[in-house]
């Protein structure tokens, strides 16, 4: 039986790059958008986002997690944000609702990007 060939490597570079692979510990970032192929603005996000995320709680070895939901206007401004899976540590969940509010505003939507609004959620691990 002849072998097949394999299969050539798929072009990567218009994949979607909306999701992020789960961390450990750290932020990952989700968008509603059935297609987003701006990484390098997911990316600008994530930082500004993770540079104001501060928390320490919970038991020692323990792993808490949160997503956080909003909105994303054009102008970078956010709207409905909301803890979208609670963490089980109000302590927790709270700083994270206050990294994204410290966060804005953010970068402007990408012009190539033409919905009035992007849902993001965006998830925070930490390993205490």
């Amino acid at each position: 039986k002849p072998e097949e060939p394999e299969p050539e490597p798929k072009d990567d570079s218009s994949m979607d790059v909306s999701v992020k692979e789960e961390p450990e510990e750290g932020t990952s970032i989700a968008v509603d958008a059935p297609r987003f192929p701006f990484s390098y603005y997911l990316g600008a996000i994530q930082r500004k986002v993770s540079g104001n995320w501060f928390a320490k709680s919970g038991k020692h070895g323990s792993t808490v997690s949160c997503v956080v939901y909003f909105r994303l206007g054009r102008d970078g401004r956010i709207s409905g944000l909301r803890v979208e899976q609670r963490s089980g540590d109000p302590f927790f969940d709270r700083a994270a609702l206050r990294a994204i509010r410290s966060s804005e505003p953010f970068p402007p939507l990408p012009r190539a990007y033409t919905e009035p609004s992007l849902g993001i959620h965006f998830k925070f691990v930490q390993r205490l």
